[in-house]
């Protein structure tokens, strides 16, 4: 099956201020663009928390006090348009502890901002690479990884329509005071809507869009080589985010052969290699390696070897017995024979041709 999507459009774009009621009765704020220079203090410099491809991130303090993050687009496109609108979008489908809420919005002439809740321990990429830090200790370690998984399953299975993310990686996966975890930056999700199914075969040739740039080395193979996506490929992506949050380096450190070594590692009863060095040990082997394997698991090359997320809870609360990553084993035939796969157009401005 092949899905095309929607883009959500707004009705009454004009109007600064009000309330838009998404999909479950929650409120989303419609700000004014007022509101937010004073919330930031015009956007200065001081209040700068980060940048993506989307724009710049500032921290911002609403009249009533509360902290806030607010994402303002760097410049109006196609592209960027499209990103805005998907993040308001999904925000009126998603609702879970472990994936990021959104506040409002702004959209005004050419500014189009994004207000989320203000997350005062920033990324997980910002905390593992940031050494005068007190290093992440193992037991937080592990509710990063199963907060995360329970928020992608959620949007996977329990979201309806459901959400496939396209972008989970330890830079878009941000702590509260209490280091929970959520997971953000919906710009590149793409909402399955039932009613723009296109019945087609996961064995056929199926027409495929470029992949941007910021996928190319980092997403599932098969993702890049033929622009076919599956819920599959967020647990590619999830995987990857596990070996970083485990071994502490960025993806990109091992180049393409990350995954040999760490098996051999793993063969060879050499852990400690993997682990984060900064953790001095101070971890419980066995779970350690358990999550070693479940990262193989899901960062491996075959999308059939892959579990599903909600498997994915469950063998980290180790209530469920794993094919071992040697084996190939399939965690569903039924997916080898007919899987739903989602082509998009390619992005006017960060395509790469494949």
């Amino acid at each position: 099956m092949v899905f095309n999507f929607r883009i959500l459009s707004f009705s009454g774009a004009t109007r600064e201020v009000g309330r838009t009621v998404d999909n479950t009765g929650n409120q989303l704020r419609r700000f004014s663009l007022i509101e937010l220079q004073v919330a930031t203090r015009n956007f200065d410099h001081e209040n700068w928390l980060g940048e993506g491809s989307f724009g710049v991130v500032y921290r911002g303090r609403l009249a009533d006090g509360s902290l806030v993050a607010v994402k303002r687009l760097r410049e109006l496109s196609e592209d960027s348009e499209r990103q805005f609108q998907t993040e308001v979008e999904v925000a009126s489908i998603v609702h879970h502890p472990n994936l990021l809420c959104l506040i409002g919005y702004c959209n005004v002439e050419k500014e189009r901002l994004l207000v989320y809740p203000f997350m005062v321990n920033r990324s997980l990429d910002f905390l593992l690479r940031q050494k005068a830090f007190q290093p992440l200790d193992w037991p937080i370690r592990m509710r990063i990884a199963s907060g995360v998984a329970r928020g992608m399953a959620h949007m996977h299975d329990q979201c309806h329509p459901s959400i496939i993310h396209r972008d989970v990686s330890c830079s878009n996966i941000l702590l509260n005071a209490d280091f929970k975890p959520v997971v953000g930056d919906f710009g590149l999700a793409r909402i399955m809507h039932e009613r723009d199914i296109v019945v087609g075969n996961a064995g056929g040739s199926i027409g495929c869009g470029s992949v941007s740039a910021a996928e190319v080395g980092y997403g599932a193979p098969e993702y890049i080589s033929t622009g076919k996506c599956t819920r599959k490929v967020d647990v590619y992506l999830y995987g990857n985010m596990l070996l970083e949050l485990i071994s502490g380096r960025p993806f990109f450190h091992f180049s393409g052969l990350r995954n040999d070594w760490i098996s051999r590692c793993m063969n060879e009863n050499m852990l400690k290699r993997v682990v984060d060095p900064t953790l001095q040990g101070n971890y419980l082997p066995e779970e350690a390696e358990r999550l070693v394997r479940l990262a193989l698991l899901c960062a491996d090359d075959d999308p059939s070897v892959r579990p599903k997320m909600s498997e994915v809870i469950l063998l980290l609360e180790n209530r469920l017995h794993g094919p071992d990553h040697s084996s190939r084993s399939s965690w569903s035939q039924s997916e080898c024979d007919s899987t739903p796969y989602y082509s998009f157009p390619p992005s006017p401005s960060l395509e790469m041709a494949i």
